[in-house]
């Protein structure tokens, strides 16, 4: 049985560990990103970014996803992260990770979430999960990453 929720600081290790056992899907740049996020998360300003884990009955964490409330905004948030492990993909992980966020979004009184991708081959699972639940593209800015490797913006409305 998968649980959503709160992570604690001993999780941290197991969401570093997923990311880096992800391969070249992340850079060293967005690997040390993530740890200033944790760090973040885990310090004084920890409700300046939310983190929900997805664990299984045996404490394995097997997902994660990181989001807050987008500057400047009264209404729309920003999910920054939303990483499965490879192993545990296809098993409504990020379904539920998903969500869990969409609840929270609109229990705090948000009415939209947005989320980007790139739109490399490696990431078309996220683009498909994001599609399916009813994320729609709303900008793509052309080699924004890199060349070839286009930013897609995508938008949910949660009211």
């Amino acid at each position: 049985m998968v649980q959503v929720g709160e992570p604690s600081e001993e999780d941290c290790s197991q969401l570093v560990s997923i990311v880096e056992s992800m391969g070249d899907c992340f850079t060293v740049e967005e690997r040390d990103l993530l740890k200033e996020l944790l760090n973040a998360y885990f310090s004084e300003n920890k409700d300046k970014y939310l983190l929900k884990i997805a664990k299984d009955s045996n404490n394995k964490v097997l997902g994660f996803v990181i989001y807050k409330q987008a500057d400047l905004s009264k209404s729309y948030w920003d999910i920054y992260w939303l990483v499965v492990s490879p192993e545990n993909r296809r098993k409504k992980i990020g379904t539920n990770l998903l969500t869990a966020v969409e609840n929270e979004v609109k229990q705090k009184g948000g009415t939209a979430i947005l989320v980007e991708a790139s739109s490399t081959a490696k990431y078309e699972p996220a683009r498909k999960l994001y599609e399916k639940m009813g994320y729609e593209q709303v900008c793509k800015l052309e080699n924004y990453y890199a060349p070839h490797d286009d930013k897609i913006l995508y938008r949910k409305g949660v009211r």
